[in-house]
């Protein structure tokens, strides 16, 4: 199995288990996910894949997210399988408020989130 597929295999079981504990909503693309980010009943928080493949740019959907209305009050979680401190820099002047590295530690995502939640109610 390459790295790709495992990584994949790895979010998918990280998103089955989020499931059970929040209420979860897939956009496969970033025009889907802004669409989903400037709802009415905006979510909470975005857990945003740096390397959006095919659909673009994850740290310009987070940007592009932020100059919505009301897009400053989404919490954006970066996902990334690079510890670049550019993608750091550019991920935090986007309005990203934490990061995640691939693969994801399924514990450390469900802390990252819980800390987020507490934080926005």
């Amino acid at each position: 199995m390459g790295a790709a597929k495992r990584s994949y295999s790895t979010e998918l079981q990280s998103l089955v288990r989020l499931k059970q504990e929040y209420r979860v909503i897939v956009a496969n693309t970033a025009d889907r996910g802004l669409e989903l980010a400037g709802q009415e009943l905006q979510p909470q928080l975005a857990l945003i894949n740096a390397s959006l493949n095919h659909s673009g740019d994850g740290i310009e959907l987070c940007q592009r997210i932020r100059r919505l209305p009301n897009g400053d009050e989404l919490g954006i979680l970066l996902i990334s399988d690079t510890s670049s401190e550019e993608e750091y820099q550019q991920g935090l002047a986007a309005g990203v408020i934490d990061f995640i590295q691939q693969p994801i530690s399924h514990t450390l995502l469900r802390a990252l989130l819980s800390r987020q939640v507490r934080q926005r109610e």
